[in-house]
């Protein structure tokens, strides 16, 4: 993975294989169910990867910001 570099331009990024996934609203302060907003996501704002979790902030074309949890993901970068 790139570690610190802005990418502009079209990819597909896919995290599968989690063990668990979690969802929160910015507004909120815990995660809770996945599906409950899940929705198109319009651009990812960060990634911080740590002990086997990875962590996302997001943005929706309705402008919400959304927070994803996934425990111990595989990701692929094309």
């Amino acid at each position: 993975m790139l570690k610190n570099e802005r990418i502009d331009k079209p990819c597909i990024w896919i995290v599968e294989n989690w063990t668990d996934a979690k969802r929160k609203l910015n507004s909120e302060s815990i995660y809770t169910d996945l599906e409950k907003h899940l929705g198109i996501i319009n651009m990812v704002l960060s990634l911080e990867i740590n002990d086997k979790a990875l962590v996302l902030t997001v943005n929706t074309p309705d402008n919400r910001y959304v927070g994803l949890l996934f425990d111990n993901p595989q990701l692929k970068l094309r």
